[in-house]
């Protein structure tokens, strides 16, 4: 029963591994594009002077905080082994406390970004005032749900790393016992003894 659900963590460790995979590589993606449309813009309004220093900062390297562990976790998945269950849960480890700030600053935008696009729902038609296409706030809460599912499914495959890596200890220390059947052995001098164990046999002189 253990090395059952032993393979089945193991799994679910590759599956949720693979999708802080797809998180990070979505996160780099949908940031570069951001990062292109707001370098596109032109005369954009004083009070989004932000995104204009948002555009020259490497938002999108934010995503490899994900692919690394990602590729860590499919890596230890297949070789099964403690050192890369460990390995796996350090880099994890470091991915929650570099990206926690953005989890928490990710939860707290998406009510002010959805704020926001209800208030300029129409932010493209000409004669608004508005530069700013709304399909950026989209895809604004868009890397900021995947922000959080990363950071999500990354806390759960370290602690699976971590069951994963106690029972490889664990199961270096076992000792395995075989049951072998008794053997037989003929003593050859069961006969005798029970000759001189007999009052009854006959003493030659």
């Amino acid at each position: 029963m253990t090395g059952i659900a032993g393979d089945r963590n193991n799994i679910a460790n590759g599956i949720l591994s693979g999708i802080v995979l797809g998180c990070g590589i979505v996160f780099s993606a949908l940031a570069a594009v951001i990062i292109k449309k707001i370098i596109s813009l032109e005369n954009l309004p004083s009070d989004e002077g932000s995104l204009t220093t948002l555009s020259t900062l490497p938002v999108w390297a934010l995503g490899f905080a994900y692919i690394v562990p990602g590729l860590m976790g499919l890596v230890a998945t297949f070789v099964k082994a403690k050192g890369m269950y460990i390995t796996h849960m350090v880099f994890s480890i470091i991915t929650l406390l570099a990206m926690g700030i953005f989890f928490v600053l990710g939860i707290i935008s998406i009510a002010a970004l959805a704020e926001l696009n209800v208030n300029v729902p129409q932010c493209i038609p000409p004669d608004t005032g508005c530069d700013i296409p709304s399909s950026l706030y989209s895809m604004c809460i868009s890397v900021i749900v995947f922000i959080i599912l990363g950071w999500i499914f990354t806390l759960v495959t370290t602690i699976l790393s971590g069951i994963l890596a106690c029972r490889n200890e664990n199961n270096a220390h076992l000792v395995y016992m075989q049951n072998v059947p008794p053997s037989m052995t003929t003593v050859a001098v069961t006969s005798a003894a029970s000759c001189y164990s007999n009052p009854n046999y006959p003493t030659k002189y």
